[in-house]
């Protein structure tokens, strides 16, 4: 069926217009960004497929370029939509961390690592660098891993401190099987760091680890 036999309330262009982008599907919100669909398929049934054949919003937006166009009727142009859309909410997010951010407010800390880091696929270690008033300088990833496990460096750490001038550090990573709760190794990595940079006279305020849906923190 072709999204034009729908009744216009049930086409997602309309929907969205009329009852905002909640009352949506994840199938219909796709069906916008492809934009079009095939002569056998409408946007919605490829979006359909998409979900089928990943399983989740996350697996979509992590599938390889090969698998993604292995779908009929998925091409090129709509893997890049996607991964654009997906990039532009990160760094509205981004943007508003750098402007409103205080250290305290958790839940807008939150919401910034879960977009940049709960849909990985591989553990990422990721610094937060604040100057001497808590403000926000800069967000970098700065050790790539496995499934498992990222090695990280305080050498490496070290440097970027004093490349951007930190005070302070907020620490982040992932956990790619999505349980947040901070592990034995979390710990010690945090106290290791800790001790590296006491020289710095730089503070970690928080080592934040990033699961599926939610955090949860050590406290430094």
């Amino acid at each position: 069926m072709k999204i034009t036999d729908l009744p216009e309330q049930e086409r997602p262009r309309e929907k969205l217009l009329q009852r905002g982008t909640a009352a949506l599907s994840n199938s219909e919100i796709l069906a916008i960004l492809l934009r079009h669909g095939t002569k056998q398929h409408s946007a919605i049934e490829i979006a359909q497929q998409l979900l089928q054949q990943f399983g989740s919003l996350r697996n979509i937006l992590n599938a390889a370029y090969q698998d993604f166009c292995a779908i009929k009727g998925l091409g090129q142009t709509h893997y890049v939509q996607l991964q654009a859309a997906f990039a532009l909410s990160q760094r509205i997010l981004e943007q508003d961390l750098s402007t409103k951010f205080k250290f305290e407010d958790f839940k807008s800390l939150e919401k910034f690592l879960l977009s940049k880091l709960s849909l990985q696929t591989r553990e990422i270690f990721a610094v937060i660098f604040l100057n001497t008033k808590m403000e926000f300088i800069a967000y970098e990833e700065l050790f790539y891993g496995t499934l498992h496990h990222a090695n990280v460096h305080p050498r490496e750490l070290i440097k970027r401190v004093l490349a951007n001038n930190a005070a302070a550090l907020i620490l982040a990573h992932n956990h790619p099987s999505g349980d947040p709760t901070p592990s034995r190794d979390d710990h010690m990595l945090t106290e290791m760091l800790q001790d590296s940079l006491k020289w710095l006279d730089v503070k970690i305020i928080q080592h934040i680890i990033v699961g599926a849906r939610r955090c949860e923190t050590i406290l430094a």
